[in-house]
Formats: structure tokens, sequence, C-alpha cells
């Protein structure tokens, strides 16, 4: 099959939010192939829909932790970190056509991952009952996703060059005792972004049998701002 890839480079999470939106609204309508949409974003937490208080602390009631906003998202899963150097991934995918149903979904982003790590010599594995992708006892890779009328948003966010600090002030994942790593950690190796983003698009295109033609532009694909409404990033 044949499908497109969107890199946006560094955007904000609302900003990156409406792109997902406006591409889900044309793959609904059949208007567009199949999209993948590369980006990194500048520094946010995001709560997912099974976040609790407790897996943010205090920062559930102040909106911010460290002068880092917290931002709520309509994705499964719970607090995570992004930030520059993080890959992530926002497939926009008509799901029928690569698996029966959100579990599948999910271990089919799992695997691109996996597969996407060993390309850079990282040996990498699911964990039972914790969605995402682990170097021995690390969590390297999220996912987090979302699937409405048939099409998927969300997708999955892998620490390439990232600092971790930011996640030792949440509980990542809602997981207690998590700690997690990045691809910078787990090789001798120079890493770049590029090297990871080249990686992680190999991976992908295995996985899901899919190859990407790249998209300069929204236009590029035929698509133009539709005024779809952002959603609100924030905690009232």
């Amino acid at each position: 099959m044949h499908g497109r890839l969107l890199n946006l480079g560094v955007t904000t999470y609302q900003d990156a939010h409406d792109v997902q939106l406006q591409l889900h609204e044309a793959r609904v309508a059949n208007r567009i192939e199949d999209v993948l949409v590369l980006t990194e974003h500048f520094p946010i937490y995001t709560l997912g829909r099974t976040t609790r208080p407790e897996h943010v602390g205090t920062g559930w009631e102040g909106k911010s932790i460290n002068g880092i906003a917290l931002c709520i998202s309509d994705r499964g899963g719970s607090v995570t970190y992004h930030g520059p150097g993080q890959i992530v991934g926002y497939p926009i995918l008509a799901l029928r056509q690569y698996c029966a149903g959100p579990k599948a979904y999910i271990r089919l982003l799992e695997e691109a991952l996996i597969r996407s790590l060993a390309i850079l010599g990282i040996k990498s594995a699911r964990r039972l009952g914790t969605p995402g992708v682990w170097v021995k006892d690390h969590k390297i890779g999220a996912v987090g996703v979302r699937i409405s009328r048939g099409v998927t948003r969300h997708g999955f966010a892998l620490n390439v060059v990232n600092t971790l600090e930011p996640f030792s002030a949440v509980l990542p994942c809602g997981l207690v005792g998590c700690t997690v790593t990045s691809v910078a950690m787990e090789t001798d190796r120079q890493v770049t972004l590029t090297g990871g983003r080249e990686a992680v698009v190999r991976g992908f295109q295995e996985v899901f049998d899919l190859s990407l033609e790249e998209a300069f532009s929204m236009t590029d694909m035929g698509v133009y701002r539709m005024g779809t409404a952002l959603q609100s990033c924030n905690l009232s």
C-alpha cells in the first residue's frame, strides 16, 4: 500500500493536534491516503485518559511542573513528557486495512518501534500489561492512541536524544517505579535525530507494509485548513 510521510519539525502540542484533526477528517472522508506524521514537541506534559492526580502530583492543580505546562489529551494512557530530541509519530490510518482492532494496532506500533531500535543496534521488547517498548527495565518508547470512525490518531513517542530529567517529576505512563531511557543512553554509537527518524520510518513501513512518499506540506496532500476547533490544553 501507498501513503504519505509528513515531517512537521518542532511544533507545539496544540499545533500538531490541529494537524491531526484536519488529516483525520480528510482520511475519514477518503480524500487522502494514510499518513504518518512525525514531529518533535516543545516541552510539555500530556495527560491521557487514564491519568490520575497521583500520577502528576502537585502539578495537577498548578497546571505546570517546573515551568513546563500540562495539557489534557484525548489519547489513551497516562501522563508522559514530550520535548525536543524525542521523535513523536502520529499515524492517521484507516485501521481496517491493517488489523482487527485497537489491541492489535498497539502491538503493531510496538513492533514498529522494536524494529526501528534494532536498526539502531538496540535490543528492545514489550512488557506484558504495559503498552510501550522497553530496554531491559527502562522504558524507551511510549504508545497512546485514539480511534474514531475507523481512523487512528495519536500514536507513539521514542526517546532519541532528548533530556530525560522531566520524566522524574511524574509517574511516566502511571507506572510506579518506571524509569526511562533513550537511544543516546543505550548505544556507544553517535546518535542523531535524523538517523533515528530514518530508522522509525523504515520500521514503520516494514510493519505496516506501507510505502511512504514524503509530503512537504498539508496543501501538498490537498488538505487545507478546515476550521476544526483546537482542543484546549488545560486542566479546567
